[in-house]
This record gives C-alpha cells, sequence and structure tokens, in this order.
C-alpha cells in the first residue's frame, strides 16, 4: 500500500516505512543482514506493492529514512528500452494523482530517469527533520 498523502510506504506485512521511520526500526526487521544505514540497501526479492512488483532500495540519513526506490519489475526492459521503464512509472503515479513531481509536508515523490545509469525509478524522498 502507498499513502502518499501521509508518506506511509507499505512494502510487505512486516515493513511499513514512514517519515519517522529509523535505522533502528529497520534493524527490527527480517530484512536487516547486518548492513551499516550509509550505504544503499538493496532489499532481497521483489516486493509487491498495490498488485505491482518492485525491486526496492532504501537509504538512510543520519539514521532517518531518507529515500526508497522502487524499481517495477511487471515487465521486462533492455538497456535500449529502459526509457520505456520511466513511462511505466509516469502511469503507476498518475493513479495516484501525482504527475511528474509532488511535494507534500513530508517529502516529494517523483518518476525519475538516470541518464548517465540508464535506469529509471520511483523516488520517495522523506524530508530530513
Amino acid at each position: 500500500m502507498m499513502d502518499f498523502q501521509n508518506g506511509i510506504i507499505s512494502l510487505a506485512e512486516d515493513l511499513c516505512i514512514g517519515p519517522d521511520y529509523s535505522f533502528n526500526d529497520f534493524k527490527k526487521t527480517p530484512y536487516y543482514e547486518n548492513q551499516d544505514g550509509i550505504r544503499v540497501i538493496y532489499l532481497e526479492g521483489e516486493k509487491v506493492i498495490d498488485e505491482i512488483n518492485y525491486a526496492v532500495s532504501l537509504m538512510f540519513s543520519h539514521e532517518k529514512i531518507y529515500l526508497i526506490s522502487l524499481l517495477c519489475c511487471n515487465e521486462a526492459f533492455t538497456h535500449e528500452t529502459e526509457k520505456e521503464r520511466k513511462k511505466l512509472h509516469d502511469e503507476i503515479l498518475k493513479k495516484y494523482g501525482i504527475t511528474n513531481r509532488k511535494e507534500f509536508t513530508w517529502g516529494t515523490v517523483s518518476s525519475e530517469y538516470d541518464p548517465k545509469g540508464n535506469i529509471s525509478s520511483i523516488h520517495i524522498v522523506y524530508k530530513q527533520r
């Protein structure tokens, strides 16, 4: 479930992240595998959110959640067609009423394409408090 009004993203039954989520909270989950909380954390396996499969990565800053990155895995994309995934992410966000980048009191949601890395993802970025 993605509740963008409140910044709450349920990645699994036992992994629900919101604006006040901390690295210590993450350490208490079965997804913690001695990661250091400084580097990007790639979650094992795809996570299903609202019937869509995603590869998920997390970033923390000063022990607080900073970024959730979602990469839709429902379709296969090649190096040449990666920009099509960006369009798919745009369509997914449109279903939530989000076009381009949307700011909320807790942070922002956007669909991004990184030409240098040739990768598209949905970025959920939390304001640091």
